[in-house]
C-alpha cells in the first residue's frame, strides 16, 4: 500500500520537531501581540484599530517565521497569498472574539465570577482574551499550514 505524501508518512521525530518549532513561533508571535497591544493602549489607540494593526504586524512576522523556520520553504508571493488565505478566517474570528470580549460589560462581569482566578482574569480581560484566542487557534493553524499552506507541491519553493 502506498502512503500519501503528507505529514503522517514522515518519521515521527520530524513531526515533533516541526511542532516544537511551530509552537515556539506561536509563543514569540503571542509575545509580540501582547507587547504591541500594551504599547498601543499606552498610545491611546482605540482597540478596534489597535488589534487590527497588531494582526497586520504579526501576520507578516508569522509568515516569514513559519515559512523559513517551521516548514523550511523559501517565502514568495504565492506562498504569502496561500498563507493569508489560510489564516484570514481564523484571524477574523480571533479579532471578533477579542473585540466582543472587551466591549461587553456582561462578559467582564461573568469572567469575574469564575472560581479562583476570576477577578484577576477580569482585571486583565484584554490580555486574557488574546491568550485564549491564540491557544484555541493554535492546532487549527498547524493543521492548515501542514496540509495546505506549506505543503510540498511540484515545482514549489521548498529549500534543498
Amino acid at each position: 500500500m502506498v502512503e500519501p505524501d503528507n505529514i503522517q508518512s514522515k518519521p515521527r521525530g520530524i513531526w515533533h520537531i516541526r511542532l516544537i518549532r511551530f509552537a515556539s513561533g506561536g509563543a514569540v508571535n503571542l509575545c509580540i501581540r501582547l507587547i504591541l497591544v500594551f504599547l498601543f493602549v499606552l498610545a491611546g489607540i482605540p482597540l478596534w484599530l489597535n488589534y487590527a494593526l497588531v494582526h497586520l504586524v504579526t501576520l507578516i512576522f508569522a509568515f516569514f517565521y513559519h515559512s523559513r523556520i517551521t516548514f523550511g520553504t523559501n517565502p514568495d508571493i504565492t506562498a504569502f497569498y496561500r498563507f493569508v488565505g489560510s489564516v484570514i478566517i481564523i484571524r477574523a474570528l480571533d479579532y471578533g472574539f477579542v473585540l466582543l470580549a472587551n466591549s461587553s460589560p456582561a462578559i467582564a462581569e461573568w469572567v469575574s465570577t469564575l472560581p479562583l482566578l476570576g477577578s484577576l482574569l477580569a482585571d486583565y480581560l484584554l490580555y486574557t482574551s488574546i491568550i485564549l484566542a491564540s491557544a484555541v487557534s493554535f492546532i487549527v493553524r498547524y493543521c492548515i499550514f501542514t496540509r495546505y499552506t506549506f505543503a510540498s507541491v511540484p515545482g514549489g519553493s521548498k529549500k534543498s
